[in-house]
């Protein structure tokens, strides 16, 4: 069994660019990439990895399949202003050329596929290396669907680790949640399923059910297999959008 440390790349970036927003736009850039290359030293330090993996966004096929998609981004885009638009410029140039760095000058594995995300590229890589110990590096809950026993993933800037049996500080000690007060639990199937249902207002995708109380969503998760009066009364609910049309 190998362990890969896969890095969630644009996440992490995005993350020190926010704790290094402060300074002129080189001290920024070079504090955000000291950040992140100390980040990626002191996680390979904690896990012993045999093989590094630099995940990276390059376009969306979801663009395609869903117009809309994270249409509302460049819209808060388009309201930066000429010293925002300047420091993003660099920004992003570092960090190209971090990435031509990673393919050129080292022998970690870049995932960078066109027209996928990094989101894309880490889920095919935890399938086809079910087998193998995989941690991700990223702060991003959509990977909770992806933990299993040879699965975790390790958020560094909230210093959770994440577990199919609980997630865990940077002590590791059980972390409570504070309004059950019982050790905190992901279910992967349940967060696939809240998350079809809520949608992502992150990225522009509307809920399948708006407005629904957590607390409903879980009582009909909880009535899947049986499928009894939980499960049919919400699966028959109608709603109509904002384009008068039936759902």
């Amino acid at each position: 069994m190998n362990t890969f440390l896969i890095i969630d790349t644009y996440n992490l970036l995005a993350r020190c660019k926010f704790i290094a927003k402060s300074g002129d736009n080189w001290e920024s850039i070079g504090f955000a990439m000291h950040t992140l290359l100390n980040s990626i030293k002191w996680s390979a330090k904690k896990y012993q990895p045999d093989h590094i993996v630099f995940a990276i966004d390059n376009g969306s096929w979801r663009r395609e399949f869903y117009k809309p998609y994270k249409q509302n981004r460049s819209a808060i885009r388009a309201k930066r202003t000429p010293s925002e638009v300047e420091k993003d410029d660099l920004f992003n140039a570092a960090f190209n050329d971090f990435i031509v760095f990673l393919k050129e000058k080292t022998n970690v594995t870049v995932i960078d596929q066109p027209d996928c995300e990094a989101d894309d590229g880490i889920a095919l890589w935890v399938q086809t290396h079910s087998n193998d110990k995989n941690i991700i590096i990223s702060g991003d809950s959509d990977f909770y669907q992806l933990l299993n026993e040879n699965t975790i993933i390790y958020d560094g800037v909230g210093e959770k680790t994440y577990t199919i049996n609980g997630v865990y500080d940077n002590k590791n000690k059980l972390v409570i949640n504070k309004k059950t007060k019982a050790p905190e639990v992901i279910d992967p199937e349940y967060e696939l399923f809240y998350k079809i249902v809520r949608g992502d207002p992150g990225d522009n995708i509307f809920a399948t059910y708006p407005r629904v109380r957590e607390t409903q969503i879980l009582k009909v998760f909880q009535n899947r297999e049986e499928k009894g009066y939980e499960w049919c009364n919400f699966m028959m609910s109608r709603w109509t959008d904002h384009n008068n049309i039936e759902h």
